[in-house]
């Protein structure tokens, strides 16, 4: 499974989100001839008005080419509405391929200082989730870092009876096949499935006569790096596009990986 992440939209309705939809289709739609078919979109805001919840939630959808993996991306300190959320969870459910019932900003490592709360509050969304969708594919988000690392059994030992699987997050690139793993975890993970989250690529601007030399080093590398991933039993990765402010080169970073 190869996953582009993340992906954010703005929660009022209008010409601004109208624009980042159709930029956000745009770029995706490159990603997905790429071998990339499904995005992570993560819902930090979500729209004021309980009113505005299905038409907001359809015309996000539409950015995606193919139905997305939602992620809850709400912060400790400031929770959604649970009116709101609740109304969003109806509409986008059943337009998701799967759901995170948290991200970076809830996670082991941001909340390393406050485990109890943030676990519990964790565990309440997935309880929603689960209420809501029974069979949607539920992942709890952990973050491999220096620091929280050894939190990682205690959040799964607490909330593995409600998730499907776990999307492990570090900042790494593909020669990330050149090193040991840091993310052992065979004593937590318990037969689930776990996704490597934090995969960059980069590559230089594209300059006349080094288009080839381009195309041939990025299918090389993330040969390597998926050969790496496979080998390491993960069920896939996701791959991080930043919130770049020069979309074209970010197409072009895309289209490498075309036929």
């Amino acid at each position: 499974m190869r996953i582009v992440a993340p992906v954010r939209l703005s929660p009022v309705p209008g010409a601004k989100l109208d624009a980042e939809i159709a930029q956000t289709r745009q770029v995706l739609e490159k990603f997905r001839k790429a071998g990339f078919a499904c995005a992570l979109w993560a819902v930090d805001a979500l729209p004021a008005s309980e009113s505005n919840m299905a038409a907001w939630v359809e015309g996000c959808i539409k950015g995606f080419p193919s139905k997305p993996v939602i992620a809850l991306d709400e912060s400790l300190d400031k929770p959604f509405d649970e009116n709101l959320l609740r109304a969003f969870l109806k509409e986008a459910l059943p337009k998701a391929q799967a759901v995170l019932a948290n991200h970076a900003r809830l996670s082991n490592c941001s909340c390393f200082e406050q485990p109890v709360p943030a676990i519990q509050a964790v565990q309440t969304r997935a309880q929603l989730i689960r209420a809501l969708a029974p069979k949607a594919p539920l992942w709890l988000w952990l973050d491999d870092c220096d620091k929280a690392r050894a939190e990682i059994p205690r959040w799964t030992a607490q909330l593995a009876p409600l998730v499907d699987g776990y999307a492990v997050s570090r900042p790494h690139g593909w020669n990330a096949a050149l090193s040991a793993d840091s993310a052992a975890r065979p004593d937590w993970a318990a037969g689930k499935p776990v996704l490597r989250a934090g995969f960059r690529y980069d590559a230089a601007r594209v300059r006349p006569g080094t288009e080839a030399e381009a195309k041939a080093n990025y299918r090389s590398r993330v040969a390597r790096y998926e050969a790496w991933v496979s080998k390491q039993g993960y069920a896939g990765y996701m791959r991080e596009i930043g919130e770049p402010k020069d979309q074209a080169h970010l197409g072009y970073v895309a289209a490498l990986g075309e036929e």
